[in-house]
């Protein structure tokens, strides 16, 4: 997801960690994990607020988020900037699912809708 606003332009990722083992769901790893993510990305913070883990997806949910912020309101983006950062930001999500954690990494592509 992308928002943007005239003081910063934010990138919001949500990834599924899931756990190989039964050891993998307790909330020891799961910090040790988040702390390791964080060593390996360049620009993202990686946060997780659940405190079980996701049942119906066998894993933990994963927020991966970065800002870019220029220090002025409502100034103008340099584009050179801005695709340095988008490509930052990629190769954090990148470097996210290929890091050998001992969980499986998986991208949320989109929102699913809820059935009713």
């Amino acid at each position: 997801m992308v928002r943007a606003n005239p003081y910063f332009v934010e990138f919001n990722t949500l990834v599924w960690a899931r756990p190989s083992g039964f050891l993998g769901r307790t909330i020891s790893r799961r910090d040790r994990l988040l702390n390791r993510m964080n060593h390996v990305t360049k620009i993202a913070k990686v946060t997780c607020d659940q405190s079980t883990i996701d049942a119906e997806e066998g894993g933990w949910r994963v927020q991966a988020m970065a800002r870019f912020v220029t220090g002025r309101i409502e100034s103008e983006y340099e584009t050179e900037a801005i695709d340095h950062w988008v490509n930052l930001w990629l190769q954090d999500i990148a470097n996210l699912i290929l890091e050998d954690t001992g969980f499986e990494i998986v991208a949320m592509l989109k929102d699913q809708p809820e059935e009713q």
